[in-house]
């Protein structure tokens, strides 16, 4: 059986993390609020879209239908960018009024953040509003544990005379890695010919792998030197890029996300011959670098 909680905003907001988790896991629904929830953002990288699954929880009733939500899987500190940011579809009438998300530890011991969603979206009809998007960020802190987090998503809905109902519409869970065990990636199996000629198409790939899991690794790339010692630049850059997006007519990848990365190159009719020096590297999330692989090739 469902409990309906009635708390002011401003009570709710006074709450410690520990105090907020202990109210979130008294109800199994929804919380009601005298007026909106103003949800404060409190201080990750991720993956994968899926629709609305396992976690449901009333996630289509006669208000509202949410259809699909984008929310991480595995989630890895990094020192330069920890926001993460989660999405959400929904169609619905005017008693709902917003969406939003709450994250904790798995075991509810804790809740380390929340956000509102905004409407990225616009337009409906005759007061139902179809294909909404709505859009959030949240971060997390290397100072929470690695482990098993959950984010659950809340409807919004006006009851009466200002009050507010929160609807528990979907649960997901994702893994966290706080980069205090992370590991360098590693590359391996580098595939290039020893030798090409100038005009020759040809397709190079390395594979990347990491102790912390493959969507550990963030860049795979290699500098380029021509024979007489010269760096070549790739707009400004000394780092080429390979890809494991599978788009084989640009970059030669066959297969989306098994860890190979691929580049295409061909060396035009003037350029130099002789001997020309390849290194490869890779980088995770957290900033950490690969060992790095040299190859020649002799441009004929």
């Amino acid at each position: 059986m469902k409990k309906n909680i009635l708390l002011r905003p401003a009570q709710f907001l006074s709450l410690g993390r520990k105090e907020k988790s202990a109210l979130l896991k008294s109800f199994t629904g929804r919380l009601q609020f005298g007026i909106l929830l103003t949800v404060l953002i409190s201080a990750a990288i991720f993956t994968g879209c899926d629709k609305i699954s396992d976690g449901v929880v009333e996630a289509d009733m006669a208000e509202y239908n949410v259809k699909s939500i984008d929310s991480p899987d595995y989630v890895s500190y990094s020192t330069t960018d920890s926001t993460v940011t989660v999405n959400l579809v929904a169609d619905y009438d005017t008693s709902i009024t917003g969406f939003s998300v709450i994250v904790s530890y798995s075991d509810d011991s804790e809740v380390v953040s929340d956000a509102e969603l905004q409407n990225t979206s616009s337009g409906g009809n005759n007061g139902y509003a179809v294909d909404q998007q709505f859009t959030g960020s949240f971060k997390m802190s290397k100072s929470y544990a690695s482990g098993k987090y959950k984010i659950e998503y809340f409807a919004h809905r006006l009851i009466v005379f200002g009050d507010q109902q929160l609807i528990k519409v979907a649960v997901r869970y994702f893994n966290y890695d706080n980069g205090s065990n992370a590991q360098p990636p590693v590359l391996s199996n580098l595939v290039m010919p020893s030798s090409i000629g100038r005009g020759e198409e040809f397709i190079f790939t390395v594979t990347a792998s990491d102790p912390n899991g493959l969507p550990n690794v963030s860049l795979v790339y290699f500098t380029l030197k021509r024979p007489d010692g010269t760096v070549v630049y790739d707009n400004g850059s000394a780092f080429f890029y390979m890809v494991d997006n599978g788009d084989s007519e640009h970059f030669g990848d066959a297969v989306a996300g098994d860890g190979i990365f691929s580049y295409k190159n061909t060396f035009g009719a003037t350029a130099q011959t002789g001997d020309w020096t390849f290194e490869f590297y890779a980088k995770d999330k957290t900033g950490l670098t690969s060992n790095v692989i040299t190859h020649k090739i002799n441009v004929q």
